[in-house]
């Protein structure tokens, strides 16, 4: 076959193909021309999550009237003037190619002035094709109305994902544009409702308050750091904020929104051993380098980077954040999570004030003392009655706000305070006489904000959680929802954070959520005692008297052993003494 050359019109698909992947595409091309813009003010609207109808509106600068027809033509920009500035831009585009690719696969029309004094501008495009150019009323600033995306490419629109996705898709990246620029006003509006108006003020609080909740905000750690190649600054979530993806891991380089793993991976590096496995962070990073550190021209959309030095900047990151992290939890003193506490007093404050007599009224102490009982490993396998525990269990105190330590017969015996507390609220779930979760209202309802799968899957599944205890109801935008009632078992618990981990783990199908057994299993976890839940003497004496009331005290509903023992042989042989 011979070589020839492409015609013009599958030259312009190929280049916007490489561009204008779904609407967010269209919608983040079209904010970055606002923000170079210096607009103050954003709108963006969309209907069928941007699949018919685009429309962003801004207060910039705009374009004057000579220059509506060659916006729209290939490689025509005002950001670049010579070989040279490509090294130090600092625009978020510069390639002249957003215009003329969205204008290719849709039909455009784009109202613009320069000042609030002159006629403004409009022109309309269809796939590309210039209709008309004539004046029009407008005040300064751009307005451009996108419709029919991929109308001429119909295998295009069929790879789109479902509306709801892609209306996912368009908030996500909206969100991390508000971030990023704080001191921006944005409004969205989604199928005639309002998304979000955020209020342009500069504060990052605010924003984090206005986007998650004002107790995630409040709990942020702010972080700066500054060296001769990078600077650092932000907000970071301190350990007990645990999230369930790491979409919330927002790195900003430069003011400009990318994608490079390397980022996420240095902060998840540095949360290692302060969350657990599958738990991610709330972050909020901006990161200042020397324009030639970088190379932005690596990928048509601009949402990828390429960074010189990458491991020295990847271990600034890491380091900052990891130091942070660790001066706060020691400032607060709260080292449950990078170190080690026990009350060596508890025991001592046990035998002037003895907590353990009280069972005395409900059970016959002597008789089971005068037992020979066995140890706890023979007396679980012999099925002895679990209540000996009770009287002989001497406290010591808790390990590190997650064990419950203690003697028991000449030995150590250590409790794992979730696993135990899971056994106890899962058998009283299990052996519910009525087979009905009690629940109580909320005074003030939760608004949940979940991501796409969790939405999703909550969308179709809200008759499971309604059985479990909760009453929720759409609420708002698509991805919202409202928490009007929960399960007592949660009263006293960070209710949004537990509802999203419950709906995260029937998402991800760590539980069937077909299977009773295992809703219940789940609803135990999450209302159970967790690691780090510092405990009075009281609540771990009460914690020892519920478990040996259990009729399977020894193993949590996921099997995983309630408790361990270290006799005197084995801490013989630790010591060299044998």
């Amino acid at each position: 076959m011979r070589i020839k050359k492409l015609e013009g019109n599958i030259i312009a698909k190929i280049a916007a193909g490489e561009i204008i992947e779904n609407p967010s595409s269209v919608i983040k091309e079209l904010m970055d021309n606002c923000i170079d813009a210096l607009a103050t003010n954003i709108e963006i609207e969309f209907q069928n999550a941007g699949k018919d109808y685009i429309r962003v509106s801004d207060n910039g600068a705009g374009i004057i009237y000579e220059d509506l027809k060659i916006a729209f033509s290939r490689h025509a920009t005002s950001k670049l003037n010579s070989v040279k500035d490509i090294s130090t831009i600092e625009s978020m585009g510069f390639r002249g190619e957003a215009l003329p690719s969205i204008a290719t696969v849709s039909n455009v029309e784009l109202l613009s002035n320069v000042s609030s004094q002159s006629n403004a501008g409009k022109i309309n495009l269809e796939f590309g094709s210039v209709l008309n150019v004539k004046p029009d009323v407008r005040t300064k600033g751009t307005t451009v109305v996108v419709t029919n995306l991929f109308g001429n490419m119909p295998a295009r629109r069929n790879f789109l994902k479902t509306t709801r996705s892609e209306i996912q898709k368009n908030y996500d990246l909206i969100k991390k544009y508000a971030l990023c620029y704080p001191e921006i006003k944005f409004k969205v509006i989604s199928d005639g409702r309002k998304y979000i108006e955020t209020s342009g003020s500069g504060s990052l609080v605010e924003l984090l308050s206005h986007i998650y909740n004002n107790e995630l905000a409040t709990s942020m750690i702010p972080i700066e750091y500054n060296s001769q190649h990078i600077c650092i600054n932000g907000y970071i979530s301190n350990v007990n904020i645990k999230k369930s993806s790491n979409v919330n891991i927002n790195c900003f380089v430069n003011k400009r929104v990318i994608k490079n793993r390397i980022f996420n991976y240095a902060i998840e590096r540095a949360y290692d051993s302060l969350l657990v496995k599958g738990d991610y962070p709330v972050c909020v990073l901006n990161l200042k380098l020397d324009p030639s550190f970088l190379d932005i021209n690596v990928h048509p959309s601009k949402n990828e980077i390429k960074i010189r030095d990458e491991r020295e900047i990847f271990s600034h990151v890491e380091k900052t954040i990891r130091s942070n992290l660790i001066n706060y939890n020691t400032n607060k003193n709260d080292i449950s999570s990078i170190g080690m506490k026990f009350d060596f007093n508890v025991a001592k404050k046990q035998s002037s004030h003895n907590p353990i007599t009280q069972f005395e009224q409900k059970y016959n102490v002597k008789e089971f003392a005068n037992k020979n009982n066995p140890n706890i490993q023979e007396f679980i396998l012999s099925e002895n009655d679990p209540k000996n525990l009770i009287f002989e269990f001497k406290l010591l105190g808790q390990l590190n706000d997650s064990y419950i330590l203690g003697e028991y017969q000449k030995t150590i015996c250590i409790i794992d305070q979730h696993a135990a507390h899971e056994r106890v609220n899962y058998e009283k779930l299990l052996f519910n006489s009525a087979n009905i979760i009690n629940k109580q209202e909320l005074l003030n309802p939760i608004v949940l904000n979940l991501e796409i799968k969790e939405n999703e899957w909550l969308e179709e599944n809200v008759k499971i959680m309604n059985e479990l205890g909760f009453d929720i109801e759409s609420f708002g935008v698509i991805n919202e929802w409202k928490i009007n009632k929960i399960p007592i078992y949660l009263i006293n618990k960070n209710i949004e954070s537990k509802v999203i981990k419950i709906i995260s783990d029937f998402t991800n199908n760590i539980s069937d959520t077909n299977n009773t057994d295992d809703r219940l299993k789940s609803l135990a976890c999450h209302s159970s005692i967790e690691f780090g839940d510092k405990l009075s003497n009281m609540e771990m004496l009460k914690l020892i008297e519920d478990i040996s009331n259990c009729k399977e005290p020894w193993k949590c509903p996921h099997g995983r052993p309630v408790l361990i023992q270290i006799n005197e042989v084995e801490l013989s042989k630790w010591f060299s003494r044998t």
